[in-house]
């Protein structure tokens, strides 16, 4: 077995640490990377988040809107009808009206 001499281990030694510090760097930056990769996720789902919050605000308005225009229709209808019940009233009332005074019945 024949020794070498002490440059050539120290050489060899520099060398495979230098290996080591290339393999901790490299792991570094996939590490960096990844945290990188995490906080875009984490923003994305955020994002996500608060899109799925508006769609609920969206449906939930939209439910509460239409609630309001059913209830203004449901009112409207209700006026509307009352307002054909006495233009009918007032029609049949001329009817009525010039049905008599066709027939000579006057009121006092």
């Amino acid at each position: 077995m024949s020794t070498e001499p002490i440059e050539v281990t120290v050489a060899r030694l520099d060398e495979r640490f230098k290996g080591f510090q290339e393999a901790f760097g490299e792991m570094a930056n996939d590490q960096r990377r990844l945290t990188d990769a995490y906080e875009k996720l984490v923003t994305s789902n955020q994002r996500i988040g608060l899109v799925e919050m508006d769609m609920v605000n969206l449906k939930s308005s939209t439910k509460e809107l239409w609630r309001k225009f059913d209830a203004h229709e449901t009112a409207q209808t209700k006026v509307t009808g009352h307002a054909l019940y006495d233009i009918i009233k007032l029609v049949i009332a001329v009817i009525v009206g010039a049905i008599l005074a066709r027939y000579g019945v006057n009121f006092p």
